[in-house]
């Protein structure tokens, strides 16, 4: 598949790398599917608000891919910008906030901790409304 790697010489020796809207899908797709049982990965939820703080857009292409690969759909399935949004928005409506805050905290520095207090579920879900796709 391409995933629209560029050549090892315009990154890091060690080879090529994932453009900002397939590593901003492949961050969503983790959000999406990952299977918390009583464990919410808060780091996952962290990246998504770095990326879309970025204003990065997402690589629908490879969200498909990464979510047909996990048999969260069919490759003939119908997937476009309306669909995933809906499968995000899904995913928020379950997602424990408090859980998730709970996990990324220690990875912050003190000062930086307040950026939390804004999670809620309606701040993902405009988040969600927000993420531009490619």
């Amino acid at each position: 598949m391409n995933w629209q790697k560029r050549a090892a010489s315009q990154c890091t020796p060690d080879g090529p790398f994932f453009h900002l809207a397939s590593q901003f899908a492949g961050k969503q797709h983790v959000a999406i599917v990952r299977n918390w049982k009583t464990r919410v990965k808060g780091r996952d939820w962290f990246d998504l608000v770095w990326f879309a703080g970025k204003d990065v857009s997402v690589s629908l292409a490879h969200l498909k891919a990464r979510l047909v690969q996990t048999g969260q759909m069919a490759q003939q399935d119908a997937f476009g910008i309306k669909e995933a949004q809906h499968i995000l928005r899904g995913r928020i409506e379950t997602l424990d906030i408090d859980a998730a805050k709970r996990d990324v905290a220690p990875f912050l520095r003190q000062q930086d901790a307040s950026q939390l207090d804004i999670w809620s579920k309606d701040f993902f879900l405009d988040l969600a409304s927000r993420i531009k796709f490619e």
